[in-house]
């Protein structure tokens, strides 16, 4: 009889794991996902819409608060100013070269960043985010499916850019806003997983837009301070000329003489 017993029992959990396992399998497809989170978010025409923005925000790391402002324009330009002990720090992108400016790291004029930074600053420059056309853009999105994000329950995707780099997305389950990121980051010799929650949402002109984030590092060395980001306003459709993304041209005349 034990044999029997034992052989029903294991039966008995196989089915209930398949159950489960059934259970948990996503019940949302991913165009299902973009579609309502496209419409929670305003619509795609609404989104479309948006030629250019300027952001005005706060980042605060510990006792510290740096203004921040970020400009955007359409279709893959983008420039940040971030002033920090009253020197500002400046990061753009053209839509071909990307540079920088840190005068607080000893730099004497702004210089073109390196290749492996182009990227970034290329998903910095899309200001509608990866699930607008993101197969056109190239990406490639999974369901993973039903997940908790901070404590809320969400759907939880994987999306995998056009260049490679993995990072996942969580979208509320009641209003399909994306309340949470996470993605493994370069911090100088070290790759870290670094985990960004984006909150507060509020209408600006149609559209339902984030006006909290919380970036903080996750299994990170003890210690690493996280970032939040407040953000003050945001002007959509503001007038902002192409020269304040490109790189600056060398003065001329000054040879040396």
């Amino acid at each position: 009889m034990r044999p029997r017993t034992t052989r029903s029992i294991a039966l008995v959990a196989a089915l209930l794991a398949a159950g489960i396992a059934a259970a948990q399998q996503p019940s949302l497809t991913v165009d299902e996902a973009v579609a309502k989170n496209l419409e929670a978010r305003g619509g795609l025409e609404k989104i479309e819409s948006v030629a250019s923005a300027r952001i005005q925000a706060t980042m605060t790391m510990g006792e510290m608060e740096m203004p921040v402002v970020l400009a955007w324009k359409r279709p893959d330009r983008v420039r940040v100013e971030t002033t920090i002990q009253g020197l500002t720090r400046i990061q753009a992108f053209d839509g071909e070269v990307a540079w920088g400016y840190m005068p607080f790291a000893g730099q004497a004029a702004p210089e073109r960043m390196p290749a492996e930074a182009v990227g970034q600053m290329q998903n910095m420059a899309d200001f509608d985010g990866p699930l607008v056309n993101w197969q056109e853009k190239g990406h490639r999105l999974e369901m993973v499916g039903p997940d908790d994000a901070a404590g809320e329950p969400a759907w939880k995707l994987k999306l995998t850019r056009q260049g490679g780099e993995e990072s996942f997305l969580w979208l509320d389950a009641e209003t399909f806003l994306e309340v949470r990121q996470a993605a493994t980051r370069s911090m100088g010799p070290d790759e870290i997983e670094v985990e960004t929650v984006v909150g507060d949402y509020r209408e600006v002109d149609g559209l339902l837009l984030p006006h909290a984030m919380e970036i903080r590092p996750v299994g990170g060395p003890p210690g690493a301070p996280s970032q939040t980001v407040t953000i003050e306003s945001y002007d959509l459709g503001a007038e902002i000329p192409d020269s304040e993304f490109a790189f600056p041209a060398e003065p001329e005349g000054d040879e040396g003489g």
